[in-house]
């Protein structure tokens, strides 16, 4: 065929050949329009198990002269995103350490205050337990006095009736050598008056003593009581404490794992 666009077959001569000897193909000459220079001369095998589609160029991209390939922009972009989104998270993460770590500082610090608070009423209590003590001895020794006091003031009735009776026997009859006894009686009444006055303010010093020291038990024992709840107190705020930093911890390892699988999926 002949023509513009037209297609020539060559045939190779008639000629006796060989059986062994495999005849050629013939080749086929394409005639494309002058519009395309680029590919104009493109030769095919005529078989049609040997044909092949021209190999494309490479596309060039405006900005470079290297290849472009679509899918390797949109791997780059999706990357970025992720880094973004990751350096996002590790921020979030900083700031929550951080708060943590400041909330553990706070904590500690109030159980630092706690213990010392605790360490001044152990030993507030022990001075306290220490004055009982010396209060509960010096309430006996008291008690003793008071006992002998009684002893005393009990014999002290029947010891003028047997002074009489001796007196009387010294001075031929009469007590002191008077012949009525009057002044005897006078001076003995006088002497017991006295000596009853002295007792009685000792006494009435000793019972002001005793309920000085009661008053003196009462407010130790209501320390000790405040110290108790106060004790119970502080265990409690201990135990708080323990747990709070227990869940930070958990927390902080929690975040971790976070932090560490999307940067694990990402690359």
């Amino acid at each position: 065929m002949s023509g513009h666009g037209g297609v020539e077959v060559k045939q190779a001569p008639a000629s006796p050949v060989p059986k062994s000897v495999e005849p050629s193909l013939p080749l086929v000459k394409i005639h494309v329009p002058e519009s395309s220079k680029e590919n104009s001369d493109v030769m095919w095998i005529s078989s049609p198990d040997r044909l092949e589609a021209p190999r494309r160029p490479f596309q060039y991209s405006n900005s470079s002269g290297s290849p472009c390939v679509s899918e390797s922009g949109s791997d780059i972009y999706s990357k970025r995103e992720v880094i973004q989104k990751l350096r996002q998270h590790l921020k979030k993460r900083d700031e929550m350490i951080m708060e943590m770590q400041a909330q553990i500082t706070d904590l500690k610090n109030s159980l630092n205050i706690q213990v010392i608070q605790s360490t001044n009423l152990q030993s507030q209590l022990d001075a306290a337990n220490r004055d009982l003590l010396a209060s509960e001895r010096e309430i006996q020794h008291l008690r003793k006095i008071i006992a002998d006091h009684c002893v005393a003031e009990a014999l002290s009735h029947e010891k003028p009736l047997q002074a009489g009776h001796w007196q009387l026997d010294e001075t031929n009859g009469h007590p002191n050598g008077y012949a009525d006894g009057s002044a005897d009686d006078a001076d003995l009444h006088c002497i017991g008056i006295e000596k009853r006055k002295g007792e009685v303010e000792r006494v009435d010093m000793l019972k002001k003593e005793v309920f000085e020291l009661k008053e003196v038990i009462e407010g130790k024992d209501f320390v000790l009581q405040s110290y108790k709840e106060h004790k119970v107190e502080l265990c409690s705020q201990g135990g708080t404490l323990l747990k709070d930093q227990g869940s930070a911890g958990k927390a902080l390892s929690t975040s971790a794992k976070h932090l560490i699988g999307p940067m694990h999926d990402a690359f």
